[in-house]
């Protein structure tokens, strides 16, 4: 059978954000909260801040790397 026999396929709904998290559950039962600290989640948080900033214009660089000391 060629390709073209074929019914094109049409989407019932939008692959946005929430339809995604929701099927994440949907698939993994639930979404359980990791085992971890407050100071270790700040930790992670400070070093993607840090790690992304670089990216931003010279100004808000500055100015985020100012906020974290």
């Amino acid at each position: 059978m060629s390709l073209a026999a074929h019914k094109p396929l049409v989407a019932i709904h939008k692959n946005d954000l929430a339809w995604i998290i929701a099927l994440y559950h949907a698939i993994h039962d639930g979404d359980p909260a990791p085992d971890i600290s407050a100071a270790k989640a700040a930790l992670a948080a400070t070093s993607v801040i840090r790690g992304l900033a670089p990216y931003l214009d010279a100004g808000k660089h500055k100015a985020v790397m100012a906020a974290l000391g």
